[in-house]
């Protein structure tokens, strides 16, 4: 078993419902909303990959008992450069409408 904590790099606080799951198996689970994890793992050295929406993932070994493991996701800067903003007209017909 290895529990811990998945936290915002930069911040500390928590990331709820991360992903956290051990390579090559079908142990996986999702950390809590304070981003609290417990994992059995199936041997000493596994390889946990974790990741959450917008964060570059993680990889990392563990090993049973060791804990509590606190891993940092880095968020994953997005830039555009152009931004569409789209309008309706309202003509004088579907005014009354809405009224």
């Amino acid at each position: 078993m290895v529990s811990g904590k998945v936290v915002d790099a930069t911040t500390k606080k928590g990331l709820p419902f991360a992903n956290i799951l051990v390579q090559g198996t079908k142990y996986r689970t999702s950390a809590n909303i304070d981003g609290d994890v417990r994992l059995p793992l199936p041997q000493s050295g596994s390889e946990l990959q974790v990741s959450y929406v917008g964060y570059k993932t993680a990889a990392l070994r563990a090993h049973p008992g060791q804990f509590p493991v606190t891993v940092r996701l880095t968020p994953v800067g997005y830039v555009t450069n152009d931004v569409d903003v789209l309008g309706k007209k309202i003509t004088e017909g579907m005014q009354n409408s809405y009224r």
